[in-house]
């Protein structure tokens, strides 16, 4: 666009340094001042939009380092989670043997009856950790129904099935 402007006025200089246009000078330059206007008003309006256009160029590459940092920290927010998760999980499945230990070194009645009083997955999870002849043990004085629930849990760790079934079905 620049070039364009400095070419439209070499052409009104050249007009109006020509010899042969002397005489037409005074016509030339009322005719070509509203043109210079015009020309000038709209080279400032490109150098506006140009400069706005940078700063809104600015303003974005900010905006790329501020969202690139914040992923970072979010990347850095989520490992941290990972690593405690994990954590946690260790020691959850450490107490849930240590659990399992203690169950399976009482009378089968009385480890049936405290299995019988748990929430069927941490039931299921303690009777899974055991070895099998204790588990039969306690099986055998767990009630049937309770038996046959945590016995699906074992056996179909994944299932979506609640773990206790509604009252009132048997």
């Amino acid at each position: 666009m620049k070039w364009q402007s400095i070419a439209a006025l070499a052409l009104i200089l050249g007009l109006l340094t020509s010899p042969a246009a002397a005489s037409e000078t005074e016509t030339v330059t009322t005719s070509v001042q509203p043109l210079l206007g015009e020309i000038r008003l709209r080279q400032a309006e490109l150098d506006r939009r140009e400069r706005a256009l940078e700063e809104r160029e600015r303003a974005q590459l900010e905006l790329e380092k501020l969202i690139e940092a914040q992923l970072q920290e979010v990347a850095l927010q989520r490992e941290t989670m990972k690593r405690r998760i994990e954590s946690w999980d260790v020691k959850r499945s450490e107490r849930i043997r240590q659990l399992a230990k203690i169950y399976a070194a009482m009378k089968p009645t009385k480890a049936a009856r405290l299995l019988e009083g748990l929430e069927a997955n941490l039931a299921t999870q303690i009777v899974s950790k055991m070895k099998h002849r204790n588990s039969a043990a306690i099986f055998e004085k767990i009630e049937a129904g309770r038996a046959l629930t945590v016995s699906r849990k074992v056996a179909h760790p994944l299932s979506f099935e609640p773990a206790d079934p509604p009252e009132g079905d048997s």
